[in-house]
C-alpha cells in the first residue's frame, strides 16, 4: 500500500489527481493543470507537498570527516546554517543520490535526499558509519513544504516570517504563528524558492495558510516541467547509478582536490577515456519521451532522458545523453514511432529568470 503525506486530504480538498511516486501516492497535479501550475510558479509563487523527501541526521565528532569521504563536494566550505548541493556516490561513480547538506552546528548535518532513494541511501551510509558518527533517519518526524516563485517571500512576509535575514543556500529557524518552523531557502525551479521544514501534525496548518493567501498548490507534474525548463538533473534521467557526474556536467559539485571520496577513482578514469558521454539540451520539432532514440549521421548516439512541452516557453524541450558526440553540430534525428523528428542543439538553461 503507497504511503501518504499528512496532506493527504488537503490535497483532495482541492480536487488533486494523485499517482504513485516511489512508495507515495502524490498529487500530480491539480483542478487548474499543469500548465497553469507552471505559470503561477514563474510570475507569482505556488506550494509544494515534498514531504516524502528523505531527511537524515549525522552527527558526532568525527561527523565532518565521514561526509567529506561520502560525498563528492567540499562540505569544510558549509558554514553553520549554510546549505550545500551534493553527490552521493558509489564507488564505480554512479549515483546513489543527489542531495542537498545543511550544517546545523559543528558536529550535526541534515541530509534531504530523493524520495525513491531514501531507502538505498539509508542502506549505503549505514554500510559505511565510522566510529565517532551517528545516523538517524528523522523522514517521518518532519514534513517538508516548499514555496517556489518571484512572490514567494512576499507571502512569507504575510505569515510572519522573517525574510530578510534568510540568504540564499542558508537555513533557519523560526516561528509561523507559534508553530516552530525550519525554512531554508534552496528551490528547485529558477525561481526564488524555501523549504519549510515543520513537524507532521503541523504541517497541514501551514500548507493552508499559504493556499489561504493565495499560493497556487502544485503537483509533481509542474515540478518536473519548472525543473527542466531550468535544466535541473532528476535522478534516475540525468544522472543515475549508470550516469556519472562528468556525463551530467556536474563537474562543479565535485571536488577532486580535496582527497579521497567514494567514486572519485573511477571518476578520474573516466575523465581520461577518449570517448565519452555528456547530456546535451534539445529543441525538438515535436515533443518528445525520455528513451527516444537520438541519431546523428544514420548512428545511433543516444538517447533522450527527458522531455515534454514547455509551458513556460510554449515549444518542446528535451535533454539527452549523446556519446562521443561533437558540441558543434547544430542537428539531431529523434526517433518517435516509425518517423524522425528534428531537434536543434542549444544552449543551457532553456528558461533563465
Amino acid at each position: 500500500m503507497l504511503k501518504r503525506t499528512p496532506l493527504f486530504n488537503v490535497h483532495c480538498e482541492s480536487k488533486a489527481r494523485f499517482g504513485p511516486f516511489g512508495d507515495w501516492e502524490m498529487p500530480l497535479w491539480f483542478e487548474e493543470g499543469i500548465k497553469s501550475e507552471v505559470k503561477s510558479v514563474r510570475e507569482d509563487a505556488g506550494v509544494f507537498d515534498v514531504s516524502h523527501m528523505g531527511e537524515f541526521l549525522i552527527s558526532g565528532k568525527k561527523s565532518l570527516d565521514f561526509l567529506q569521504s561520502l560525498l563528492t563536494n567540499d562540505i569544510r566550505k558549509i558554514e553553520i546554517n549554510q546549505a550545500q548541493y551534493n553527490l552521493m556516490l558509489n564507488e564505480k561513480g554512479g549515483v546513489i543520490d543527489d542531495l542537498i547538506v545543511y550544517r546545523l552546528s559543528l558536529e550535526d548535518w541534515r541530509l534531504v535526499v530523493n524520495a525513491s532513494n531514501t531507502e538505498a541511501g539509508k542502506k549505503w551510509i549505514s554500510s559505511r558509519l565510522i566510529e565517532g558518527v551517528s545516523f538517524r533517519d528523522e523522514t517521518d518526524e518532519w514534513s517538508l513544504i516548499a514555496l517556489q516563485g518571484p512572490k514567494s517571500s512576499f507571502y512569507l512576509k504575510e505569515v510572519g516570517f522573517d525574510v530578510e535575514s534568510l540568504g540564499k543556500f542558508k537555513i533557519k529557524k523560526g516561528e509561523i504563528d507559534d508553530i516552530k518552523v525550519e525554512i531554508a531557502r534552496t528551490g528547485y525551479t529558477g525561481e526564488d524558492g524555501f523549504e519549510i521544514f515543520v513537524r507532521p501534525m503541523e504541517a497541514e496548518s501551514i500548507y493552508r495558510k499559504f493556499l489561504n493567501i493565495g499560493a497556487a498548490p502544485i503537483g509533481l507534474g509542474a515540478r518536473d516541467a519548472l525543473r527542466l525548463e531550468v535544466c535541473y538533473p532528476l535522478h534516475g534521467h540525468e544522472i543515475s547509478l549508470s550516469i556519472n557526474p562528468i556525463e551530467a556536467n556536474l563537474n562543479w559539485a565535485v571536488k577532486f582536490e580535496k582527497g579521497d571520496f567514494s567514486g572519485r577513482k573511477e571518476l578520474l578514469s573516466y575523465i581520461d577515456k577518449k570517448k565519452k558521454r555528456k547530456i546535451f539540451a534539445l529543441l525538438p520539432e515535436v515533443p518528445v519521451r525520455e528513451g527516444s532514440s537520438v541519431y546523428f549521421d544514420n548512428l545511433l548516439v543516444g538517447k533522450v532522458t527527458s522531455g515534454l512541452y514547455s509551458p513556460t516557453l510554449k515549444k518542446p524541450i528535451a535533454l539527452a545523453l549523446l556519446e562521443d558526440f561533437d558540441e558543434n553540430n547544430k542537428e539531431v534525428l529523434i526517433k518517435k514511432g516509425k518517423r524522425f523528428k528534428i531537434a536543434t542543439l542549444c544552449k543551457k538553461p532553456f528558461y533563465r529568470r
